[in-house]
């Protein structure tokens, strides 16, 4: 479950129509610009779009936690993803056996390699019922491991 605020700057209902949810690690070697992504799940599908009832508003305590004071109810959206990736781990046998082997190197501390996990999540939204342009909300969590 995902709670998603549709709040604009003009405070008109700005509806998410569609929703995507992606998990990476990067993976990067010390002295190294480039940073390797592999893909660990991606979810396009959307199972189910409302506002939220007031008592998930009010579980989920909007009205009183400074940062969400201001939500109007209307404004916040209930997003419920399919629980499964739209597709299959494609990770070939050889980069399988590299990642791991980082894996090892990183957690003994014996590499030289900084591995992340990344989370992002991206909305879209319609501007409004009449236009055709549409807006995405984009956001990455970086999550380092110890």
């Amino acid at each position: 479950m995902l709670l998603f605020s549709s709040f604009n700057p003009i405070s008109e209902k700005n509806p998410v129509i569609n929703a995507m949810v992606k998990m990476n690690i990067l993976v990067q070697q010390e002295n190294s610009v480039a940073v390797n992504t592999v893909n660990l799940f991606t979810n396009n599908y959307v199972t189910e779009l409302m506002e939220v009832t007031k008592q998930q508003y009010q579980v989920m305590r909007f009205g009183s936690d400074l940062r969400t004071k201001s939500y109007d109810m209307e404004l916040v959206q209930y997003v419920k993803m399919n629980n499964f990736s739209d597709s299959n781990w494609g990770v070939s046998l050889p980069n399988r056996q590299s990642l791991q082997e980082e894996f090892r190197e990183a957690a003994g501390s014996i590499g030289n390699t900084s591995i992340k996990l990344q989370f992002a999540y991206q909305f879209e939204r319609s501007v409004s019922p009449l236009s055709l342009i549409n807006l995405e909300l984009k956001r990455t969590h970086l999550i380092p491991f110890v």
